[in-house]
């Protein structure tokens, strides 16, 4: 890999629509209601850029047609709606290219649920090996059981293997048309799937071990064609071949008590190119995930909205009442505050060594000599080279 991009100290996702179902003269049907419009979010950057002193990504998630329900390839070649039409979407380019923030537009150029523009589910999806086409379901977390359709899940189809390098292309013509230079593909990095469409001349897409050679093929002629890639919880190939890797793991299960984690994707890819961990804000512990960004030198990392409503309890897309930008607002100022030096210190360096100096207690040296020390435990932690680490607290020189 060569060097892409450093870390910038925040990276905030924008939520655009979602898709709620609703009634006309009694028949059911559905519509689409804005999250975050693009006038709402022009007005949370500038107050973001302000806090973060401009080192920003905005990562446009649920902009096209359909929103975060995703039922067309790439939201039907369409960035308007109900968050804003073609004029709103000028003037939010033309105002993140004046402010010098860094903006990518996600699209999904694998999975769709109904006919899309140039595409039919019946005749451009990826079939298995009965030679029917093969379909993604959506599972509940909790049980593991299906999400029926009237609890907000989704059943979708992949497109055809030979189709995906034509289905990104169109993205990337949607992206010209408005002079966007970022790009955001979600799907393309993490999802890995066979095709035993009996009509394909290359035999290898029934493996979907050469997944890996098809994306990296995929992202470098999105670059040549002058734009930077964002690949969000990518799979390690996908992530070699990206510019910006957000949602990287940071975790472990923890199934294995003898075992300690590692921050594995952290270790190869700080210094190389622009990281970032899952949304602070999204996690079970947000004390804890704001530490694995200090432990990793990675940016930090928001998911947020400017409006919430009850109907998103419905959605798959978990956790969006923690995502209300006027409640995330103070805790992003408080991190933001709390790491930038360090953050905007080891941006660009990479991770030199990484160990556990105790239970709980991991130390992190990157290439330019900065080194730090992170405290996950409930107790103070006495260093002879750092002093005290306060409990969930770090201490860098």
């Amino acid at each position: 890999m060569k060097k892409s991009q450093d870390n910038s100290l925040l990276t905030v996702k924008f939520i655009g629509s979602y898709v709620e179902d609703d009634l006309f003269l009694g028949f059911p049907t559905k519509k689409e209601v804005s999250l975050t419009s693009y006038e709402e979010a022009k007005n949370i950057l500038s107050e973001l850029k302000t806090i973060s002193g401009g080192s920003i990504i905005a990562n446009m998630y649920g902009y096209g047609e359909g929103g975060i329900n995703g039922y067309k390839l790439n939201g039907n070649n369409k960035l308007t709606g109900a968050h804003g039409n073609k004029k709103s979407l000028e003037s939010f380019i033309d105002f993140t290219n004046n402010e010098s923030i860094k903006t990518f537009f996600n699209f999904n150029p694998v999975t769709f649920a109904e006919d899309s523009k140039g595409y039919s589910i019946s005749k451009d999806a990826a079939v298995n090996v009965i030679d029917i086409s093969a379909v993604v379901k959506q599972f509940n977390y909790s049980n593991g059981s299906e999400r029926k359709k009237s609890a907000g899940g989704v059943s979708s189809v992949m497109v055809s293997r030979k189709l995906l390098p034509q289905s990104v292309n169109e993205a990337v013509e949607i992206a010209d048309k408005f002079s966007i230079t970022g790009m955001s593909f979600d799907t393309l990095g993490n999802y890995c799937y066979s095709d035993y469409e009996s009509e394909v001349e290359n035999a290898y897409y029934p493996l979907k071990t050469l997944m890996g050679a098809d994306v990296e093929k995929i992202v470098g002629d999105i670059s040549a064609k002058s734009k930077t890639v964002m690949l969000d919880g990518a799979f390690s190939y996908a992530a070699a071949a990206a510019d910006i890797v957000t949602g990287s793991p940071a975790n472990s299960a923890k199934f294995l008590s003898f075992d300690e984690e590692v921050p594995l994707y952290q270790i190869v890819f700080q210094g190389t190119k622009a990281i970032s961990t899952s949304a602070i804000n999204m996690a079970v512990n947000h004390r804890k995930q704001f530490l694995k960004a200090i432990e990793t030198g990675s940016g930090l990392s928001f998911t947020v909205l400017a409006n919430y409503n009850n109907d998103l309890r419905k959605q798959y897309m978990r956790g969006l009442n923690t995502a209300v930008y006027s409640d995330v607002k103070a805790e992003i100022e408080q991190y933001v505050s709390e790491s930038k030096d360090f953050l905007n210190k080891v941006a660009g360096s990479a991770i030199k060594s990484h160990s556990y100096i105790a239970k709980d207690v991991t130390r992190t040296v990157f290439e330019n000599g900065v080194s730090v020390v992170v405290n996950y435990s409930e107790q103070d932690f006495v260093s002879t080279d750092y002093g005290t680490v306060k409990a969930l607290g770090f201490v860098a020189r």
